[in-house]
């Protein structure tokens, strides 16, 4: 239990760890949420770091966003195989609406 559970702080599961793999599928389901949700939780994000002055908070939020666009492929690699395009579009279009808003 403690292996799955340290794998949640770095999402990287070695090949054939199915467990490892479906722990980490369920702990990132929000970047895929629907825009509204996702929204509720960047900003619940943002007010548990409140005391990150604005412009680290931009450098350091977008930095964690563009490494999960960079594993965007990789997201949702589990469950349904006719869900899995539809999720990893979705967490695309949310990890990158979130992007831009911190670009302004």
């Amino acid at each position: 239990m403690h292996r799955l559970i340290l794998l949640t702080a770095g999402h990287e599961v070695d090949e054939g760890d199915r467990a490892g793999a479906l722990l980490v599928d369920a702990d990132l389901w929000i970047l895929s949420s629907p825009p509204d949700r996702y929204d509720r939780y960047a900003a619940d994000v943002r007010a548990e770091y409140a005391h990150v002055p604005d412009d680290l908070w931009r450098r350091g939020r977008g930095a964690v966003l563009r490494h999960f666009l960079d594993a965007a492929g990789s997201l949702g690699a589990y469950g349904p195989e006719a869900d899995r395009s539809d999720r990893r579009a979705r967490a695309q279009a949310n990890l990158t609406r979130e992007l831009e808003a911190l670009a302004h």
